[in-house]
């Protein structure tokens, strides 16, 4: 739980403390998966602002004013709004958070809608014209984030949200998602995936398109091993954790899963995950292992002999006949040590050439 640098009630609110439980790790998640420069997300009737980047963590401010987003937002349609420029938008330039951002600024705005069609705040996030950015793919991930915190939201206030993971909609998701409900008895109620996960993960290998049979090898463990791992915990969770995969009996894999976990009144876990494959980070640091000890080992044998025979010259007691023997020594030493540095650059070089068509 982060929480956050500038509370100016006077009367510390649980209900805040909540949020900020229950909607953090989330807009952390939004953050890098889209890799913005930050994130918001404003529930305009319970006072909660809250902003997420890389550098600062998770942080209010006056700037992003409750009532002011609330005026501004409130009558907006459901679509995701896209805004160049921000600084010198009608719409948010009398707004102090998005008038200080910079001048080519890119802000994405989400109004959230709960059940009776009402709007109760806001979700984006900003980012510049620096490097590339799929556009309609941050469209898709923030409106997705968006009905998960939606429901997240609903929860909280009671109402019965055991249907909110068929209202997501991750089948054009570009990223490796799923998003499952499990009671207390590890009974799974529900289960999608993006279909950017089932193309990639070697588990949905001849899926028949039953997505229940594929969620323990997705979590690499029984829905009861997991269910006792929430159990553990009353409270909304996040869960990470790296697992190796074996391929076709041969090639071993590695992912990184993360999984917000969000308990309902009802006592059903809502819990939404990404997968990475993260096996080319784990090949580079092998090769990058395997370099330093050949630096260390190997290539340090020549150094040495190279550097015996130097010494041995500046003894200055041999004649000319000895110091060429010496020369041609050192020639054959060099030789041996250029040879194999050939040699190990085409190596890895063979390596990276294999990785990339991975």
């Amino acid at each position: 739980m982060s929480i956050p640098k500038i509370n100016n009630n006077q009367i510390f609110e649980p209900r805040l403390q909540i949020l900020h439980e229950q909607m953090d790790s989330v807009l952390k998640m939004l953050c890098n998966l889209t890799k913005a420069d930050q994130v918001f997300l404003s529930f305009w009737n319970d006072g909660y602002s809250q902003v997420y980047n890389e550098d600062s963590g998770f942080y209010t401010t006056e700037d992003l004013e409750c009532r002011q987003l609330e005026k501004k937002f409130k009558s907006l349609f459901s679509e995701v709004i896209y805004i160049s420029n921000a600084r010198l938008h009608t719409l948010i330039q009398d707004i102090k958070f998005f008038s200080t951002s910079g001048k080519n600024t890119n802000v994405f705005l989400l109004p959230l809608i709960d059940a009776k069609d009402d709007r109760i705040g806001v979700l984006g996030l900003n980012m510049t014209e620096e490097g590339a950015f799929d556009f309609g793919q941050i469209v898709h991930q923030i409106e997705s984030i968006g009905e998960h915190i939606v429901s997240i939201y609903d929860n909280l206030l009671g109402k019965n949200a055991a249907f909110y993971t068929n209202k997501v909609n991750f089948e054009h998701m570009p990223a490796a998602f799923l998003n499952f409900s499990i009671n207390k008895d590890a009974e799974l109620l529900d289960c999608h995936f993006s279909n950017h996960l089932i193309r990639k993960h070697p588990a949905f290998l001849n899926y028949s398109g039953n997505s229940m049979e594929k969620l323990e090898p997705l979590l690499q463990m029984t829905l009861q091993e997991f269910t006792k791992m929430l159990l553990k915990s009353q409270n909304d969770q996040s869960i990470e954790y790296v697992y190796p995969y074996l391929v076709d009996g041969k090639e071993k894999k590695y992912f990184l899963i993360k999984i917000h976990v969000s308990l309902s009144t009802d006592g059903v876990y809502q819990c939404l995950a990404f997968i990475d494959d993260i096996s080319i980070h784990r090949k580079y640091n092998a090769t990058l292992d395997q370099i330093l000890f050949d630096i260390s080992h190997v290539m340090r044998r020549p150094v040495v002999s190279m550097r015996g025979l130097t010494n041995l010259i500046n003894l200055n007691e041999f004649d000319r006949n000895e110091i060429c023997e010496i020369a041609s020594k050192i020639k054959v030493v060099s030789d041996e040590m250029e040879d194999y540095i050939r040699a190990m650059f085409k190596i890895y070089e063979a390596k990276q050439e294999a990785e990339y068509l991975l």
